[in-house]
């Protein structure tokens, strides 16, 4: 998971012009019990399927996400987007 997140920031980083990030998010994946408990603390609804936290700088995905799954590895390019997002100064 780790190479993966690092490649997909670097890429986005790159497509952005943006400063490299310090440091690289956390990325967690909860089973329902826990994805439950997350979106009651970040106030999320129902069809949050990630997120980022800007407090624990911590990307949470559900634990059926697949490295393997385009459509899952757009989700955490989203949720990097959201970390650019958050660490780096608007222009």
């Amino acid at each position: 998971m780790q190479n993966l997140l690092v490649s997909l920031m670097l890429w986005v980083q790159a497509y952005l012009g943006s400063p490299v990030l310090s440091p690289v998010p956390v990325v967690q994946l909860l089973d329902p019990v826990q994805w439950e408990q997350a979106l009651v603390s970040e106030g999320g609804g129902d069809n949050i399927i990630a997120f980022y936290s800007t407090e624990t700088l911590t990307i949470s995905l559900r634990d059926t996400w697949s490295p393997l799954d385009v459509y899952d590895q757009g989700t955490l390019v989203h949720e990097i987007v959201h970390v650019f997002q958050h660490q780096v100064p608007q222009r």
